[in-house]
């Protein structure tokens, strides 16, 4: 599965990875001077993109789990009230009521149609 990301958010975890390796090779060669050959410089900079977009296939996939239940959570209640809606079509003797106008409100009516 592919895990898009916009270019400045990868370049920013990248820099964060980095900024962070270098801080540890600071910490581990003080006042050791190591010489590094091309093929491990190599190495270290796919580790470095590799923990970039592991970090950030990590926050995209931890911020879509709470749009994922909330859309599993809408479709759900969705399904059930067209549900609902189809059985109140289908039975119309019991909303029936629901419908009929009030015997006050039908002579108000009347009245004000004779009125003009």
């Amino acid at each position: 599965q592919i895990v898009y990301c916009q270019d400045q958010v990868y370049r920013g975890a990248l820099q964060g990875v980095r900024e962070k390796e270098a801080e540890e090779e600071k910490r581990k060669s003080h006042g050791q001077s190591q010489s590094v050959s091309a093929e491990e410089s190599s190495m270290a900079e796919i580790f470095q993109h590799l923990d970039a977009y592991r970090k950030e296939a990590h926050n995209r996939i931890s911020s879509l789990v709470p749009l994922i239940v909330q859309f599993f959570v809408l479709k759900t209640f969705g399904q059930q009230l067209q549900k609902a809606m189809l059985l109140l079509l289908q039975d119309k003797d019991a909303c029936g009521w629901l419908l009929k106008e009030r015997s006050d409100t039908s002579d108000k009516r009347k009245f004000l149609k004779e009125r003009l």
